[in-house]
């Protein structure tokens, strides 16, 4: 049933018409009058064609005051955004990994302190010098990851 048809394409944007499979008889010259004719905008609203521009044979303008200040206001976001993202992320691994290695250097001397001057006295150095490690490198890694990540 379709072979009894001929097809054309049309491009409206280049003009281009094409025929696909045309049959004999058919007057072609006729459905490409007729499709370079039609006004496209008639039949969609909103189509806007425009000539195809080659982006680098463009001229170059110079920027606009509205331009520069929204590139400002951009740069100032990217730059708090980067500043909230270290600071957060500094204080979360610097507190998370100080209490850990606290904790665990803590328990470790504690032990091993318990074991040689007894164990209320290995205890009571062992919690001291735990929080205190704990304070010293949450600091310290808060720093560290603070400074790594202030340059991405």
């Amino acid at each position: 049933m379709q072979d009894k048809w001929s097809k054309y394409e049309y491009n409206p944007i280049n003009k281009k018409f094409t025929v696909d499979q045309g049959r004999e008889g058919h007057d072609h010259e006729w459905a490409e009058n007729f499709a370079n004719a039609l006004n496209f905008k008639s039949i969609v609203e909103p189509l806007i064609i425009k000539d195809i521009l080659n982006p680098l044979t463009k001229k170059k303008r110079n920027p606009t005051q509205k331009t520069i200040e929204e590139l400002h206001q951009w740069i100032a976001v990217g730059t708090l955004l980067g500043t909230l993202l270290r600071t957060l992320l500094g204080a979360l691994l610097g507190t998370l990994l100080g209490a850990l290695f606290g904790t665990l250097l803590g328990t470790l001397l504690g032990a091993l302190f318990g074991t040689l001057l007894g164990t209320l006295f290995g205890a009571l150095l062992g919690a001291l010098l735990g929080a205190l490690l704990g304070t010293l490198l949450g600091t310290l890694f808060g720093a560290l990851f603070g400074a790594l990540f202030g340059r991405c």
